[in-house]
C-alpha cells in the first residue's frame, strides 16, 4: 500500500512539474511575441532574401553589398562599380516582399564622398540607372520610355497609359543617383 502512495504522490509531482514547464514554455513564447521577435525573424529573412536577389542577378556584386533590415527598413552599405549598379541594388530590395523602406547608403567606388556626386557618373551610366530603375517599377512600362541623357538632364521621350504612370516614371528618374533634372516628354494615351 504504502508504495501505491509513494507512486501516486511521485506521479503527481511529476505531472505538476509538466504542467508547470508547459506553462513557462508558453509564457516564453508570448513574451517572446510581444517583445518583437516575430519581427526579429521577419527582419531575418528580409536580409536573406534581398542578399540572395543580389547574389542572382548579374548586374549586382552581392558580396559586396552589407544588407541590414530593423522592421522591415533596409540598409544597404558597401561600394558598388557604378551608379547603375547602386540603383539596381535598391531596386532590386524594394521588390522583396515585406520591405517597407530602403535606405541606400551604397558608395560608387571614384565618386567624391559627401559631394552631390554628379559631376562623377556619366551620361551613359545615368541613362542605364535610369532605364534600369524603370524597368523595376511595377506600374512604368519601362519598354515604352526612351531614356536620352546630357550633362546629368534625363529627357524621357515617349507614350504611357496615365498621367500617374507618368509622374511615377518622373518621380523614378529623379531618384536616380547622378540625375540632375529632368525633361519629361512623356506623352499620356
Amino acid at each position: 500500500m504504502r508504495a501505491k502512495g509513494l507512486f501516486a504522490a511521485l506521479l503527481m509531482l511529476v505531472m505538476g512539474l509538466a504542467a508547470a514547464c508547459s506553462q513557462q514554455t508558453t509564457d516564453a513564447r508570448e513574451t517572446q511575441r510581444s517583445e518583437g521577435s516575430s519581427s526579429t525573424i521577419d527582419d531575418a529573412g528580409i536580409t536573406v532574401k534581398v542578399k540572395s536577389s543580389f547574389l542572382s542577378n548579374p548586374g549586382v556584386g552581392g558580396l559586396s553589398i552589407d544588407v541590414d533590415t530593423d522592421k522591415g527598413v533596409v540598409t544597404l552599405n558597401g561600394m558598388v562599380d557604378t551608379s547603375a549598379e547602386r540603383s539596381l541594388a535598391e531596386n532590386l530590395a524594394r521588390e522583396v516582399q515585406g520591405v517597407r523602406e530602403v535606405v541606400n547608403s551604397l558608395q560608387v567606388r571614384g565618386a567624391s564622398p559627401g559631394g552631390s556626386g554628379n559631376t562623377d557618373f556619366t551620361d551613359a551610366a545615368i541613362t542605364a540607372a535610369v532605364k534600369t530603375a524603370l524597368a523595376f517599377k511595377k506600374d512604368v512600362k519601362a519598354h515604352n520610355i526612351n531614356v536620352e541623357t546630357r550633362d546629368g538632364v534625363v529627357t524621357l521621350i515617349g507614350t504611357v497609359d496615365s498621367e500617374a504612370e507618368k509622374e511615377l516614371a518622373e518621380r523614378t528618374t529623379l531618384d536616380t543617383a547622378g540625375v540632375r533634372s529632368v525633361n519629361n516628354r512623356l506623352n499620356v494615351r
